[in-house]
């Protein structure tokens, strides 16, 4: 199942259980003291707390900016790696932001119990933008952010969280516990290597969204994703039907060019008729095209027989000869003696040749 049609359930769930906490602090304020982490406290309580903490926020304005960030980037990471590995970076980023807190505090006279999922969204972000830094979040049907974009939207609302409180109740937020959930992204980044395909897939459906949007589009977002995936065969393929749209003649020929070699003969013969054409086939050289047409003679003699052609119409170059010798055989080869148009011709202008020798030898001139 793509990526498209999956549902990042794990995400959702974290959402609901960080609303169905929020309203629990509503109805009840001491849930932040007594269930927010505090580096004071002994075990086990403490390690209870560090992970209660982590639904818990102490305004408005914080739960908000936590719950965008996690719907867009979490659910990102979540479609990306697996329902499985998403938790696990959450929770380990979380966990890691708490450490960091209380090292922070403790020396502090007075520390503030620490709340929020701030640590959490911080490692799915480092996750997310140290492993797929080319590919863009949703944020709103039809509109995309790219991972950068968003990273640094997030970074400017810990900064106004800091200073513009909005209803709460534990003032402040601690960057210390931001800080360290980043750097447990960061670290889960190298511990978990998400799988290729996965990013491949994520990048199809780029494609296919800049697809909607025309060639030109197109053409940026594929060439953006072979940097990354430069032998991805079905977004070459997507790359080249974008230039020949465009009518860039030169763009399709080097992208065929560079398809070719990754594909099987059969699937060669659609690109190499592609390529036969007059005005692509004329800047190829042609010991190039007599290559391609052995290449593809078992699978399509017809395309096979188009490109040698199109050697022998080049009467100056010296592989000329090599494409009629081998013109005679893949005719002969499918009706004997049908060869003796390309024969004669080989015979009258190249009869000392190696090629002619060896095809009288044979007995096919």
């Amino acid at each position: 199942m793509s990526a498209r049609n999956r549902v990042p359930f794990v995400t959702l769930f974290l959402i609901v259980a960080n609303l169905a906490a929020a309203i629990g602090t509503f109805l009840n304020p001491n849930l932040l003291d007594n269930y927010g982490f505090s580096p004071s406290q002994g075990m086990p309580q403490g390690a209870i707390t560090a992970f209660t903490g982590l639904f818990l926020h102490g305004s408005t304005l914080h739960l908000l900016g936590n719950l965008i960030f996690l719907a867009a980037v979490g659910a990102a990471v979540e479609l990306a790696t697996g329902s499985w590995r998403f938790l696990a970076v959450f929770l380990v980023s979380g966990l890691c932001g708490v450490v960091a807190y209380g090292v922070g505090a403790r020396n502090a006279t007075e520390a503030v119990p620490l709340v929020g999922a701030s640590g959490c969204i911080s490692g799915c972000v480092a996750y997310y933008a140290a492993r797929y830094t080319h590919l863009r979040v949703p944020i709103a049907p039809s509109r995309a952010l790219s991972v950068a974009m968003v990273t640094g939207v997030w970074l400017v609302l810990q900064i106004v969280g800091a200073f513009v409180r909005v209803g709460e109740t534990v003032p402040g937020i601690a960057f210390l516990a931001h800080l360290g959930g980043f750097v447990g992204g960061l670290v889960l980044t190298f511990l978990f290597k998400a799988p290729d395909l996965r990013e491949k897939s994520l990048g199809h459906e780029v494609l296919d969204a800049m697809n909607d949007r025309g060639p030109g589009a197109l053409i940026a977002a594929a060439s953006d994703h072979l940097v990354r995936h430069p032998d991805d065969v079905a977004t070459l393929a997507k790359l080249a039907d974008a230039y020949r749209d465009l009518g860039d003649i030169d763009g399709e020929r080097k992208v065929l060019l560079r398809l070719l070699p990754l594909e099987s003969p059969e699937k060669s013969v659609e690109r190499l008729e592609r390529l036969s054409e007059p005005e692509l086939i004329r800047p190829i050289p042609v010991v190039r095209r007599i290559q391609f047409a052995e290449t593809i003679a078992d699978e399509s003699a017809s395309v096979a027989k188009k490109l040698l052609e199109s050697c022998i119409a080049v009467k100056t170059d010296p592989h000329r000869p090599d494409a009629l010798a081998a013109l005679v055989e893949l005719v002969s080869a499918e009706d004997p003696g049908a060869g003796g148009a390309y024969g004669s011709l080989l015979k009258k202008e190249y009869p000392l040749h190696d090629v002619t020798k060896r095809l009288e030898a044979k007995g096919l001139l």
